[in-house]
């Protein structure tokens, strides 16, 4: 189709299941919330695009920033709505920071992951712990 995906959830998704032996589904509906979180205050012109878009969000609803998160409140609302978790702590994940910094150096051990937006360690530490209280 001429695009290229971007795939960097899945890895740090990735050690989520091998840590804690989640499943990769219900990883990826809370990873993706929390990349998009953390992702959306950075490029946050697509987020709005995609608030706008997808969820109806209103052109005037405020700056890119708060359009883009409500975008991904509306769509965590929505995992809710059909039964995904949104929380690591649903997954049986403790908030454990020495454990996020493991599964970030694992999930970054060969490089950046993501195309759209480069995924470092640190960037998945963050990830990690939005995932857990979902700011």
């Amino acid at each position: 189709m001429g695009k290229i995906g971007d795939f960097g959830t899945h890895r740090v998704e990735h050690e989520l299941s091998a840590l804690y032996g989640v499943t990769h589904g219900a990883g990826i509906a809370v990873i993706t919330l929390a990349w998009m979180r953390y992702v959306c205050r950075k490029k946050p012109a697509l987020f709005a695009r995609y608030a706008r878009n997808v969820w109806d969000v209103p052109a005037g609803f405020g700056d890119d920033v708060e359009t883009a998160l409500e975008g991904v409140n509306r769509l965590e609302n929505f995992f809710k709505a059909i039964g995904l978790p949104v929380r690591l702590s649903e997954l049986g994940v403790p908030e454990d920071i020495s454990s996020y910094e493991l599964m970030a150096e694992r999930c970054t051990a060969k490089g950046p992951q993501g195309k759209f937006f480069k995924i470092f360690k640190e960037d998945a530490v963050e990830i990690y712990k939005i995932a857990q209280r979902g700011e």
